[in-house]
């Protein structure tokens, strides 16, 4: 197995994780009623080409009622570049946005893998956020951790009985 493959796999599995803890999580969220929709089929390791594109990792229905859509992605840099996010999932983040509802970037940045100082911080995004960095900002080829603090929303990571959950923060005994 070549490095590149090795790299990808172990990615994959970090993503996996993290979207195991956010599943974990909605429901301390508020959301009323989630479904995580089930990534493309493969068989034997390969997509089919048949296969639909999936419009993002999880939708609901948040405590506002509202319909949310959830892409979530993990980096083990301190950035995450553009093309990790698919055009289909901007497209379809933006019509939850454009339809009444919310769509939002769920973005774990994790360096557990590097030997560099420890990250393990998680950011909620409008996708409306993401456009408007994205085209504010057209030379660049990433967002960096310094961007999705000034125009995100911090999730806290708590450990309960060997399980890690991200919560939202808290106004007058509220999550917001």
């Amino acid at each position: 197995m070549s490095s590149k493959s090795s790299s990808k796999s172990s990615r994959t599995r970090q993503g996996y994780l993290f979207e195991k803890e956010i599943e974990r999580s909605l429901g301390l969220w508020g959301w009323r009623y989630w479904f995580k929709i089930p990534d493309a089929r493969t068989m034997k390791g390969f997509k089919l080409p048949s296969a639909p594109q999936v419009p993002a990792d999880f939708c609901g229905i948040d405590e506002n009622k509202k319909f949310c859509l959830l892409e979530c992605k993990q980096v083990s840099k301190p950035s995450l570049p553009y093309d990790r996010v698919k055009e289909h999932q901007v497209e379809n983040l933006f019509l939850a946005n454009n339809s009444g509802g919310i769509g939002y970037l769920c973005v774990n940045f994790n360096n557990r893998l590097r030997g560099h100082r420890r990250i393990d911080r998680t950011f909620l995004l409008n996708s409306r956020r993401w456009d408007e960095y994205k085209l504010s900002h057209p030379e660049r080829k990433s967002m960096p951790i310094a961007a999705f603090e000034l125009l995100g929303e911090e999730l806290y990571l708590i450990r309960r009985g060997g399980k890690r959950y991200w919560l939202r923060r808290f106004k007058n005994g509220k999550q917001t």
